[in-house]
């Protein structure tokens, strides 16, 4: 191409605002090309994909990269401060509204009963007066100690993570970041001990460091 070709000058050259106006997804407003606009749908590489299904083969290879991603120190703390700062008071706010119309579950007032009567450390909290990175523990120490109890049905779990196992694995993961200590107790469990025996167990458990 000759010097005197750029611009105007160009036999391919386009006298139309179009092509040089910005041009944004008409979903999320992030910006894209004019191709887009034209031979596309007018949204960009991430609004285009919502709503479709992709194969078993897809699903396989995306798992596997963002697998492969989080085993990266330096993505993982960047996703993680992504993460806390999305936590807006507005969204703990929305998670706290919901969990308050809900009543106690039959486990959680049983747990709750032999604290208030033995004057065990611990507070309920399930109602959404304590959410941390998006999450509602049942109760928590409420003498100084970064300590939690969960209590849950089995199945429910089970349902929702695939495992009782993941489940605990989950939520302790992420306390843990916190520096939260957790103690786990199902409908099995509890089935299982005595008032006395429960007592001990939670006694022990907040004597803990």
């Amino acid at each position: 191409m000759r010097l005197n070709q750029f611009g105007s000058n160009n036999p391919h050259y386009k006298e139309n605002a179009f092509y040089r106006q910005k041009h944004v997804c008409k979903d999320c407003g992030k910006s894209i090309i004019w191709q887009t606009v034209i031979y596309g749908e007018g949204r960009c590489r991430h609004c285009s994909q919502l709503g479709r299904k992709k194969t078993p083969t897809t699903l396989s290879k995306l798992s596997e990269r963002m697998k492969k991603q989080w085993t990266n120190p330096v993505w993982k703390a960047k996703m993680s401060k992504i993460r806390s700062r999305q936590m807006t008071e507005e969204v703990k706010t929305k998670i706290a509204s919901k969990l308050k119309s809900r009543d106690m579950t039959g486990l959680e007032k049983q747990v709750n009963d032999v604290i208030l009567s033995h004057k065990l450390p611990f507070k309920y909290v399930g109602d959404g007066e304590f959410i941390l990175h998006g999450l509602c523990p049942d109760f928590i120490n409420c003498n100084g100690q970064k300590q939690f109890i969960e209590v849950y049905y089995s199945y429910f779990k089970k349902k929702s993570y695939g495992s009782e196992i993941k489940y605990r694995r989950k939520r302790y993961a992420i306390f843990r970041e916190y520096g939260f200590k957790t103690l786990f107790l199902n409908e099995k469990q509890l089935g299982r001990l005595t008032e006395k025996q429960l007592v001990g167990m939670i006694n022990t458990f907040s004597k803990e460091n």
